[in-house]
Parts: C-alpha cells; structure tokens; sequence
C-alpha cells in the first residue's frame, strides 16, 4: 500500500501539468486502492465480518434483517445482492467511497485530485472508514459529494444530506451543521475557533471529567434523550488505548494547522464562499469533537470532519503561489502518515485479493 501512494505521489507531481494524464491517472488510483482494499478477507479489520453476515443473511432472508441497520444502507445493501458476492458487495462499498470523495474533489476545481485521495487513505480515519466503519464511510462520502456540489451549482443542498442520513444516521449532525453554516461568519473568527480547539483538546487532558460528568449525569435525569447522551459519552469501558485517543487529537489539529497555513498563503481567501463554507462545516464538527473528545467515542465525532478537513486542504493547496511546491510538502506529510498507518498490526493481520 505504501509501495502505490509514493508510486502516484510521484507521478502526480511528474505529470502535474498534463490535466488529461493526471485525470487518467486518479482513476487509476482510485481503481487500484478500491482492489487492495476492496477485495479483503471477510475476517480483515473488526467490523468486515458482522457486514458479510448481514449480506449471507440478506440472500436468504432479507425481509428479516429490515431493522439491522438504517434504511438506506438497508436498500443499498438489498440491490447488491443481485451479484450474489460478498466480495462484490464489500468491493463496491469501498469503491463508492473513493468514487464520491474523487467526485468531491473535482466539483472543488482541484487539478490534482491524487493528493487528496492519498491523504484520506494514509491516515488512520480514511482506512478506518473504508474497511470497518464502512457506513459512516459511505454516508459521509455521499454528503462530502452532496455538499460540494451544492456549493457549485447552488442545488441538492439540505435535502440530498438527508438521503445520506439515511445510510448512517450521524450524518444528522453534519446536516445541523450544514445549516449553522448559512449563517455567516467572519475568516477571523474561523480561525480563532479552530485555536480554541486546541485549548478545549488541553483542558480535557488535563481535566478530570468523572465528577463534573456525574453531576450533569444527575442533572439529566428525566430527560431521556440527554441522559441518554450522556450515559453515551461517559461510558467507563475503555475502548481504545490513550496513545490512539491522541493520535486522533494529533491528527486534527494537524489537518487544521495545515489549513490555516494554506489559507495565509491565498489572496482574498477571506472572500471565497465555498472555503468559507467548508471551513464554517469542518469548524465546528472538530469543535463539536473537541467538546467531547473525553469520551470513548469521540473518535466517531473526529470523523466526521476529516474528510472536510481533506477537501479543504486539496482546494487550498492549488490555489498558493507555489501549488507543486506545496503539494510536495503535502506528499511528505501523507507518506509520512502512511508509514505510521500501514505498520500497524491491524494492518499487517488484514488479508488481500480474496476472490482470487
């Protein structure tokens, strides 16, 4: 997998003024990543299994397993089984993913759009997304796609990020946002949110949450959605160790480093409405995530914005004085990370080419 990122990222920046070569060469991309992730062994990551179960299930008995999951994802689970293939199935999920997020890419008047295809997969979110969280990964892609392509043609907007609720019900936070989003807020200010951030990350490290947690927990009695949410957040079953709990933190505010960074090296970036936009959406999904990041599952709130945060840096990048210049210090950082995620042990355990 390492191996096909360095192998693109130097193509890419090889054949970056050639639009037709680079096009053909994010398709291939996205063919080759879709295979290798694709076509994994139904026992590859946590969550392959349980969703090659659901399909067995859904061949024999489909009327049965309605409810299992959200309707959308039901449907679109139910019009795969006319390939009778679990590996199809899981395939074409993966594939829809990367198709979307290239999609969204494009509708942004990104040249290259290998560099951000390469981010999303060389961090722990993207291939999380794509091989175990694969609902919240296709609902998200469809409303990245839905909201970009609001924002060129100024049509689907609200009503097509429902349709992409309906995959993976979280999508309802990025459609309360989206709408938050109509109302205008100053770059400025935008950018002293995304520095508030980093204090709220800091105040929960430091914080000892239990207490102040049981009292609101208290507080929320009675009122059975907000007890419910907050039995949620306060689970006391550790689900993943504290290195990956900052790892997650680390690689937000690396992402929203990057895209102030990028966003000082644009001229009158404070007046482009589509960064605006995709800025105000990625603001305050991560500050919703920092909000709870003392949470077991605030990883789920931190994926929310990472392909935001990926859109946002791919249009940034090409729109510097510099764009080749700033892509290969963008290279350097997904190689760097795709070192990090695919070394892992989760990786290594993962099986490839099944259908073969």
């Amino acid at each position: 997998m390492i191996a096909v990122v360095i192998l693109f990222c130097i193509l890419s920046l090889f054949f970056y003024k050639n639009k037709s070569v680079i096009t053909a060469l994010s398709f291939f991309f996205v063919y080759i990543i879709s295979l290798i992730l694709g076509l994994r062994g139904e026992f590859s990551g946590v969550d392959t299994h349980g969703y090659v179960e659901f399909y067995n299930n859904l061949l024999v008995r489909p009327s049965d397993f309605y409810q299992q999951f959200e309707p959308g994802f039901y449907y679109f689970s139910l019009a795969t089984t006319v390939f009778d293939s679990y590996e199809a199935y899981i395939f074409l999920i993966t594939a829809f993913q990367l198709v979307l997020m290239y999609v969204s890419i494009k509708l942004l008047n990104c040249r290259n759009a290998i560099l951000p295809l390469a981010m999303y997969v060389s961090f722990v979110p993207g291939l999380d997304m794509l091989t175990n969280g694969i609902r919240g990964g296709l609902a998200l892609s469809i409303a990245c796609f839905c909201i970009t392509f609001s924002l060129r043609f100024n049509i689907l907007n609200r009503i097509s990020v429902i349709i992409a609720s309906s995959v993976h019900y979280s999508i309802l936070i990025v459609l309360f946002v989206q709408f938050i989003s109509s109302f205008k807020l100053k770059y400025k200010l935008l950018v002293r949110l995304n520095v508030l951030v980093f204090f709220i990350f800091l105040f929960w490290r430091v914080m000892d949450v239990s207490q102040l947690l049981a009292i609101l927990d208290s507080y929320t009695k009675g009122y059975s959605v907000f007890s419910k949410f907050v039995r949620y957040l306060v689970i006391e079953k550790q689900l993943m160790d504290e290195n990956v709990k900052l790892y997650f933190m680390v690689v937000s505010l690396l992402l929203s480093v990057t895209i102030l960074y990028l966003s000082k090296m644009v001229q009158h970036i404070e007046e482009d409405n589509i960064f605006i936009r995709l800025f105000y959406i990625s603001t305050l999904l991560l500050l919703l995530y920092a909000a709870v990041s003392f949470s077991e599952y605030a990883y789920r709130f931190m994926f929310l914005a990472y392909p935001f945060q990926i859109l946002l840096i791919a249009y940034l990048s090409e729109r510097t004085k510099c764009p080749v210049k700033t892509q290969c210090l963008l290279y350097a950082m997904a190689l760097a990370m795709a070192m990090v995620t695919y070394t892992t042990k989760t990786y290594s355990s993962f099986e490839f080419f099944q259908i073969f």
